[in-house]
């Protein structure tokens, strides 16, 4: 697989008190709205979260990552939450894949490992990665690691929905959706954000 380079961008974001070091390398071929070749049919995020103190009783941290293919969250995106599951009932611990449309959550796929975090300074590292291929829409995690769950993720461990989407060049990096006051984090990092181009899948 081969992407062409551009210049890594650096960025501070600040949430609810938190400061989060983003780091964002980016491997991809400029946007371009015309539809050709360069239309983007892979993205994929290489993330590593690292929790201060987690609390098993506050059900902290809870985080949100949200990919959504045309860059809003008026139509089907995805998000992946980390140490709770949300849908259809809460339950703290573990990690979750979820379908959103607008507002409301449509499906979920749930993760193999429901224990909370419990680890002082623990770091969580995995991929997301989200593919158009033959009218189908499919948000991954994959490689995903830490010391509560050992390796997660996985090629099974998707969720797959028919679109009539033919290229996400409007994408940008996920984000995070932090609740206030609640959270132990130290550090949120998005350490290679990769865009494959079309041609790119045909060679």
């Amino acid at each position: 697989m081969t992407y062409s380079a551009l210049r890594p961008a650096h960025f501070c974001l600040i949430l609810v008190g938190v400061c989060c070091v983003v780091s964002v390398s980016v491997r991809a071929h400029a946007d371009d709205d015309d539809g050709n070749d360069n239309d983007v049919v892979l993205i994929e995020e290489h993330w590593e979260l690292e929790v201060g103190g987690p609390d098993a009783a506050r059900s902290a941290p809870q985080v949100m990552m949200i990919m959504s293919p045309d860059g809003k969250l008026t139509d089907d995106y995805f998000a992946f939450a980390i140490n709770h599951w949300s849908f259809p009932d809460f339950a703290a611990g573990g990690y979750q894949l979820q379908r959103w449309h607008g507002g409301e959550c449509q499906e979920a796929e749930d993760g193999a490992r429901t224990s909370p975090m419990e680890n002082d300074g623990e770091i969580v590292t995995w991929v997301q990665r989200l593919t158009l291929d033959e009218g189908q829409l499919k948000f991954q995690v994959l490689d995903g690691h830490s010391e509560s769950w050992n390796n997660f993720g996985g090629e099974g461990f998707a969720i797959s929905i028919p679109t009539q989407l033919t290229r996400m060049n409007p994408y940008r990096p996920a984000i995070s959706d932090l609740p206030p006051g609640r959270e132990p984090i130290l550090k949120l990092v998005l350490d290679l954000f990769q865009r494959q181009p079309a041609s790119f899948a045909e060679a």
